[in-house]
């Protein structure tokens, strides 16, 4: 079966790279992996194991939420996958671990968090063996799969 990993942190616009990232594995008849790398920063000196679970359950409802917006999801197989550490590294993680054979990321996500400056979206493509698609900022409508 084939694989596909959504890279989604919930800025404004996600709902578009989720849509792009269903229709193109609706198309291919593949298997969504939606993952969302987060990292514990800021005040973690509370209880480290209960902020995790709250950061993973909101992720999650957020999900489900753009989700449920969207039509025809339910005859996909889709799951959520939310995981700790640097964008790059999860995402390399999981083509390396899951045999994922296209990455979906939105443009905001490559460009805007300041871990991407370590490693540019460029050389993270170059460095992968597999294709990325780019949803862009001001995605008007679907991509139509051919």
């Amino acid at each position: 079966m084939k694989k596909i990993l959504c890279v989604m942190d919930f800025r404004d616009g996600e709902e578009k790279t989720l849509e792009v990232a269903a229709e193109i594995a609706g198309a291919v008849k593949a298997h969504l992996l939606v993952l969302y790398p987060y990292r514990l920063i800021g005040d973690t000196q509370g209880d480290i194991p209960s902020l995790k679970r709250k950061l993973e359950s909101d992720a999650r409802k957020r999900f489900e939420a753009l989700r449920d917006k969207l039509e025809g999801t339910g005859r996909l197989s889709m799951e959520f996958q939310p995981e700790i550490g640097f964008a790059v590294d999860r995402i390399m993680a999981h083509v390396r671990r899951n045999s994922i054979d296209m990455v979906v990321i939105s443009q905001d996500a490559t460009g805007n968090a300041g871990e991407w400056k370590s490693l540019p979206l460029t050389d993270l493509i170059a460095h992968s063996n597999v294709p990325f698609v780019v949803v862009p900022s001001e995605v008007k409508s679907p991509v139509t799969v051919l």
